[in-house]
């Protein structure tokens, strides 16, 4: 899909090369400790199938997961509307910072009690095997983004979501396209996944996107 989308400010220079594996370097630093901890739990879910004969149960397997972790009871970190969280997003890429991105995504507690117990998935999928995938299709995604979009202007032009799902309490807003400008140029992209509603509060559940 990348050859598809339109380059948008890439340059060439050395000093843009190296300033785009400056950003690639923080990027991985900082998704690096949930990946790590997502592959530690994963580790320790095959080693303890391996030894057992039968498969744990999905309540079984949530009870594992949310081993250790704080009770979430609301989205904490997000914002208040849909149209604020992709403002913000394009923000943060803009100005490289990591540290807003991952606020703005759905943690592990509020993956774990909110979104979760709810969710088709809960009724076919592990939850530690969901989490681990998105975890792993947002560090993709992400890199991809601020190798292709940090530093540059972005100006929000609005967004439109295909699909506003209700799920028990939440509500997921899904298949979402993003318009926005650098300089005169105006493109629609997927920038994210889904976008997660609970309880007034909007946030991130992953950042797959088609960079």
């Amino acid at each position: 899909m990348i050859g598809g989308v339109p380059a948008i400010g890439v340059c060439s220079e050395p000093t843009a090369v190296l300033g785009r594996r400056r950003h690639l370097i923080a990027l991985l630093l900082f998704i690096a400790p949930i990946v790590v901890a997502c592959g530690d739990r994963a580790e320790a879910s095959s080693k303890s199938t391996a030894a057992h004969t039968a498969t744990p149960s999905l309540e079984a397997g949530l009870a594992q997961f949310r081993r250790d972790l704080p009770v979430a009871v609301e989205l904490r970190g997000g914002e208040t509307s849909r149209e604020a969280l992709v403002r913000r997003f394009l923000t943060a890429v803009a100005r490289n910072d990591t540290n807003d991105v991952r606020a703005m995504l759905m943690s592990r507690s509020e993956f774990a009690y909110l979104y979760y117990p709810t969710s088709p998935f809960a009724t076919r999928q592990q939850a530690g095997l969901w989490w681990f995938l998105n975890i792993e299709n947002s560090r993709t995604g992400i890199t991809r983004a601020f190798a292709r979009l940090a530093a540059q202007p972005l100006r929000y032009v609005g967004h439109e979501c295909a699909a506003s799902v209700p799920d028990g309490k939440s509500f997921t807003h899904d298949h979402c396209q993003v318009t926005f400008a650098v300089g005169r140029d105006t493109t629609t992209l997927r920038l994210f996944g889904s976008i997660l509603e609970h309880g007034g509060r909007y946030k991130f559940m992953g950042y797959g996107n088609d960079f």
